[in-house]
């Protein structure tokens, strides 16, 4: 074994033997507690604990696939990044921190991005996706003897993120046009059937 990897598996052994302490200490140390009779703020704080590391589990594993599948076409991290740190924030102060910076920080590009997307049309996603991809395969294709691809389609993942904005924007725009377009014609006929009642 190569000095490098014996190095590696004494960091990750390490680590995993200080994990399983940790777990059994808290097992060990809960058990204690509950034969002293401290039953029902054991069993509270043993639920929020579970419940916390269950959410911080879910939400690491979706930004994990997020980036393990970022090589590959698609949006990848772009769009499982944000939605494995909502989950986390759901249960823990600094997501939500993180999740508030960000958006105190994109004020201005989100006004660029709700102009221009109230302006677009709905038809207008699928091509802007279609070309958006077709270029960076044409791009994969044409530098795979300089650049591998575990480079190129993350990176396309992640030039993908405003695009992938933009669509949610003008999908939400157009909903929000057809909705008002619906209330305005409900609304003469409202007023035709009170007349004619009259």
């Amino acid at each position: 074994m190569p000095r490098i990897e014996q190095f590696d598996f004494a960091i990750l052994s390490l680590f995993l033997a200080v994990t399983i302490v940790l777990l059994v200490g808290s097992i060990l140390g809960m058990r204690a507690a509950l034969r002293r009779g401290v039953h029902r703020v054991v069993v509270d704080a043993l639920r929020t604990n579970i419940r916390r590391t269950a959410i911080l589990l879910s939400g690491t594993a979706v930004i994990l696939v997020g980036i393990a599948i970022s090589p590959l076409p698609g949006p990848g991290l772009s769009v499982l990044g944000p939605l494995g740190l909502a989950i986390i924030a759901t249960e823990f102060v600094w997501a939500r921190k993180l999740i508030r910076y960000v958006d105190q920080n994109t004020k201005g590009f989100q006004g660029t991005t709700d102009a221009i997307a109230a302006r677009s049309p709905r038809w207008l996603i699928a091509p802007i996706w279609a070309a958006y991809w077709a270029a960076v395969l044409l791009v994969a294709v044409w530098t795979k003897e300089h650049v591998p691809a575990w480079v190129i389609w993350p990176l396309a993942s992640l030039f993908f993120t405003p695009i992938f904005f933009w669509s949610v924007k003008t999908w939400r725009f157009a909903r929000q046009r057809a909705a008002e377009a619906a209330s305005i014609q409900a609304k003469p006929a409202e007023a035709d059937s009170t007349q004619d009642a009259a």
